[in-house]
């Protein structure tokens, strides 16, 4: 059952084709442009990118599922390293799904299972934790704690914090959690002040709490039903599209990618701030599965399929 609700998960949010209503708004739009795009050449093939990480010198991290890599790519988006877990001695699980990146290491997750690897700045590996589930979301706060989102069945409990060394130290009871092993899946970003933003996958709902666990506020995104539309199944109630695809965070702003109930799916990205409080509308210009955006408000998208990943300059 576990492994089915997974599939279910990796299934809508791959895809932006499900058949749901459209809900219109009439909110102003602000203007992006693309700058460059990294996509595949005889050289470097990219299969399935599944997370994106761009480090304060610029550099951009991609974990790459299929390929069984981590790619380094400079500012330019030109390939510098290519970490290949299968070169990793003594790792079970070879895929890639989720990275995040600190000034010492490197946490990459491993596609299903509840296994982190940590290497070093350097990329050598250290060691590998166990978390208390399946892990589909991670982070590193500034003090180099890990947080993971995780799969445990059991209501309040699926936002975890750890030390470098695989100790629980901490978990946040998110409001909306349910113990449903398909509904709780959310995104999360951890910010220089230290708020962790919460996303539901399948939710209305944006949570905001501080590292220390203080609850700050939640609000839902206007104009977006508060839940998708279900279908029924013999085993599971699977939801037939995603609300919020991706979440990104600068500078007290919220980057929200809307899913299969915006006007232009998985391309509208609703922008508010740290009050709940909308602020404009960016349009991708192509369908997109995750957003990044750096410091220099620059956005990145994962496109085409997981296969494209395109640099858009904000013009405010």
């Amino acid at each position: 059952m576990l492994f089915l609700v997974i599939f279910l998960f990796v299934s809508l949010t791959n895809s932006a084709l499900a058949q749901t209503k459209s809900y219109n708004s009439n909110q102003a739009v602000g203007s992006i442009e693309r700058i460059f795009s990294i996509e595949s050449t005889a050289q470097d093939l990219l299969l399935q990118i599944d997370d994106i990480q761009v480090l304060s010198n610029e550099e951009i991290l991609l974990a790459d599922n299929l390929d069984l890599s981590v790619k380094v790519y400079n500012k330019e988006g030109i390939l510098k390293k290519k970490l290949s877990i299968n070169e990793i001695r003594d790792l079970n699980y070879k895929f890639p799904f989720r990275i995040a990146k600190s000034d010492n290491y490197l946490a990459i997750v491993a596609y299903n299972t509840p296994y982190i690897y940590i290497l070093s700045s350097k990329y050598e590996y250290l060691r590998t934790i166990k978390t208390k589930g399946i892990v589909f979301e991670i982070g590193i706060d500034k003090d180099e704690n890990i947080w993971t989102g995780v799969n445990t069945g059991i209501k309040y409990y699926t936002l975890f914090k750890y030390d470098i060394n695989g100790n629980v130290l901490d978990t946040i009871p998110l409001k909306n959690s349910t113990g449903n092993l398909l509904q709780d899946f959310f995104h999360f970003v951890i910010t220089e002040e230290g708020y962790i933003i919460v996303t539901y996958i399948y939710l209305n709902k944006i949570e905001i709490w501080k590292t220390n666990g203080d609850f700050i506020r939640e609000f839902s995104i206007k104009d977006m039903p508060l839940k998708p539309e279900y279908i029924d199944t013999e085993d599971i109630k699977v939801p037939k599209g995603v609300i919020i695809g991706s979440v990104t965070y600068i500078n007290e702003e919220l980057y929200l990618l809307g899913g299969h109930y915006t006007e232009k799916p998985f391309k509208d990205i609703y922008v508010y701030n740290i009050l709940g409080e909308y602020i404009k509308k960016l349009i991708l210009s192509d369908a997109a599965s995750q957003i990044y955006i750096t410091s220099n408000k620059f956005l990145y998208a994962v496109e085409n399929k997981k296969t494209k990943v395109s640099k858009y300059k904000i013009n405010d």
